[in-house]
């Protein structure tokens, strides 16, 4: 496990490499910083001062290089437009936004699992039907279009809960059920596909014919097997929640990092672009790895190379 582990952190140093040297050379290539904070109407002179001053005015494969030298050192530099460090911007805002992504798997666990089970259980039925139904309309449903959808009938018909804005659980409930329930049919379809392979099982005929009630085979025979590629699964979404999070942040005016990241863009603030892409990246890689982790603990058949 250990050499396992020390490998896929080398693998994730290196694909962090890879991702800011793409997102370096994009950002490069797609707007001028100078530009952005001068406005329409500076003049060139304006324009050259401004590159001088942030170090734009040498080639890009320098910056670059000049850029990872800092950030090695744990300088992401300063955003353009806060004039503050970009990782200090970043950080006040990664609250925000871990606080939505948990909320959000929560609800996608507590609603997929029961009903991919339930499905399982009642293979064929009208309960199976409906929630395979469920399952691939989720999937087609646009995230943006469904979280606009809850403030339309929650917030502004109903008056149930804010649309935007952050600081109560009032707050959280819209985008923690947006970005759960787009997430919430993958799980859901996973847990049917895995149970339905578990309840084939020798071990679980043999406990049925020992008289083994219902409920202790589903929940003590079967789901701790059933449990292996769940396992894996949430990790893997967890990293699209995240992803996720960047247009339910934007819908609900919610202060995490994914609106952050939209905004930076938008305003050319490429440092903190960069330190949101970085941290994103590396969440994702770590979940993943986490997730690895507890699947070999929760079967210790499994062996990791």
């Amino acid at each position: 496990m250990r050499t396992y582990i020390i490998k896929r952190l080398l693998n994730a140093l290196l694909t962090l490499f890879l991702i800011t040297l793409l997102t370096f050379f994009f950002l490069a290539l797609a707007k001028d910083p100078a530009r952005m904070m001068a406005g329409p109407e500076a003049s060139e002179e304006d324009l050259m001062g401004i590159r001088r001053e942030l170090g734009l005015d040498r080639p890009v494969h320098l910056q670059y290089l000049m850029w990872l030298g800092r950030v090695v050192q744990g300088d992401f530099g300063r955003s353009y437009v806060g004039k503050t460090a970009a990782i200090n911007m970043v950080a006040e805002r990664l609250p925000a936004t871990l606080w939505l992504t948990v909320t959000a798997m929560g609800i996608a666990l507590v609603l997929s699992i029961p009903l991919g089970m339930i499905a399982a259980v009642r293979r064929g039925s009208l309960v199976d039907a409906l929630v395979s139904a469920l399952g691939v309309s989720g999937q087609a449903m646009p995230l943006f279009w469904f979280g606009i959808m809850l403030i339309i009938v929650f917030g502004v018909n109903l008056r149930l809960f804010p649309v935007s804005g952050y600081g109560t659980p009032a707050h959280l409930v819209l985008p923690a059920v947006t970005l759960g329930v787009y997430t919430m049919p993958v799980i859901m379809r996973l847990t049917r596909s895995s149970f339905l392979d578990v309840l084939s099982q020798d071990y679980i005929r043999t406990a049925k014919a020992k008289g083994v009630p219902r409920h202790l085979v589903l929940f003590k025979h079967a789901l701790r097997n059933a449990a292996l590629p769940i396992v894996l699964m949430v990790g893997m979404q967890l990293g699209v929640l995240v992803g996720g999070a960047v247009v339910t942040e934007t819908v609900f005016s919610w202060p995490g990092i994914g609106r952050l990241a939209v905004d930076s863009v938008v305003t050319g603030d490429f440092p903190v672009v960069q330190a949101t892409v970085m941290l994103l990246a590396a969440a994702i890689m770590l979940m993943n790895l986490v997730a690895d982790i507890v699947v070999a603990f929760i079967d210790p058949r499994i062996h990791f190379h």
